[in-house]
């Protein structure tokens, strides 16, 4: 997910981009061009992150937030398992909020933060964009 979508759901947070000095994980999908494995979940992953990139523009809502989880689901759902956990725990902070836990993205924001980081490298690998 992109910076600039994970920070308007999480003011006082920020994501890290990958440092140059990790080592390369070098895959098909680099190229942009998903395995016929992961092909649904890249699917998906594009699908939200459009779907999110206009729900990020202004504050969240609850109405936005539950759009937001709907995405968030969606992607969750096609996972691989090695990240799927990530997914859920992600959408289950977003989903309280939304029910109107005013505080959980502000209490989970280094949580938030730290999900973002891993789907986010998941995505480049998997998939071979940021999400």
């Amino acid at each position: 997910m992109s910076s600039s979508s994970m920070a308007s759901m999480t003011p006082s947070s920020t994501m890290a981009e990958p440092s140059s000095s990790e080592p390369s994980m070098a895959t098909s999908s680099e190229t942009g061009t998903a395995s016929a494995q992961d092909a649904p979940y890249c699917s998906a992953l594009k699908t939200a992150e459009k779907e999110i990139s206009n729900l990020t523009q202004g504050s969240p809502t609850p109405d936005v937030l539950k759009k937001f989880v709907t995405a968030v689901k969606k992607v969750e759902d096609q996972a691989p398992s090695d990240v799927k956990g990530a997914w859920t725990d992600f959408r289950e902070l977003i989903q309280k909020a939304a029910d109107g836990d005013a505080a959980a993205l502000k209490e989970g924001g280094a949580q938030v933060s730290a999900l973002g980081d891993t789907v986010s490298a998941d995505a480049k690998k998997r998939c071979g964009f940021t999400f």
